[in-house]
């Protein structure tokens, strides 16, 4: 969505400066075909101006070229030397709101629509991620229901290790990003020293921040930087 947000600012941007240069290229054009007609004038010179100006076409190249390549002395000083110091008014002018302040704005307008869209785009994975982590929520509460086999709101190791040893279980831990090699360890992290798990203990059912905080102490677990005994 950044992308098209930056593709709809940059033809909209790129009308209104085409409309800016094709103006310029007119007014420009239109005051210099005096010197291209005039036969008093240098040949060559005459030549210059209408090979740069001396249609509507090349007049709006010109001013692009001037613009985006910053080729601007090349452009203006022979027309300045070679026809009228008075040009310096127009082109001061075109460089300054066209070729610095419009193209500066222009910047400003792609900068605050890109950073916009990817804020939105940021928003959106959001709340895609809470609809994960809720549906998350869910799967594991299913799981640790059956865990509880007898119905008594407890949770023993021997049930926790009987359930994990379900390959359909252990396949579910794993799109999750987890290998529960060693059970022992989720249920040392569950139990408060009784040998025993119940709702009330580990908050499981009614906590989401604990799933995670359970979940994230499983990953370091298996990967080595911490160790439960």
């Amino acid at each position: 969505k950044a992308c098209q947000s930056f593709i709809s600012s940059l033809f909209w941007s790129m009308v209104l400066l085409v409309l800016f240069m094709l103006v310029g290229a007119l007014v420009i054009g239109n005051v210099l075909q005096d010197f291209i007609q005039d036969p008093t004038a240098d040949l060559q010179d005459r030549q210059w101006v209408w090979h740069h100006y001396g249609t509507a076409y090349r007049a709006w190249l010109t001013l692009y070229e001037l613009t985006f390549s910053g080729s601007w002395p090349s452009s203006t000083r022979p027309v300045l030397d070679k026809v009228s110091q008075g040009f310096v008014v127009f082109f001061v002018l075109y460089i300054t709101v066209i070729a610095f302040a419009l193209i500066r704005i222009i910047t400003a307008v792609f900068l605050k629509d890109t950073l916009d869209a990817a804020n939105n785009d940021a928003e959106l994975q959001t709340i895609e991620n809470m609809q994960r982590e809720e549906k998350f929520v869910r799967h594991l509460e299913g799981i640790f229901r059956a865990i509880d086999d007898t119905g008594d709101g407890m949770i023993t190791q021997e049930r926790l290790e009987r359930v994990l040893s379900n390959p359909k279980v252990r396949a579910y831990f794993q799109t999750l990003g987890l290998d529960l090699v060693e059970s022992t360890a989720l249920f040392r992290i569950l139990d408060d020293g009784d040998g025993e798990v119940t709702q009330q203990e580990s908050g499981f059912l009614n906590s989401f921040h604990f799933i995670f905080h359970v979940l994230f102490h499983l990953i370091l677990h298996y990967r080595g930087i911490i160790w439960y005994p």
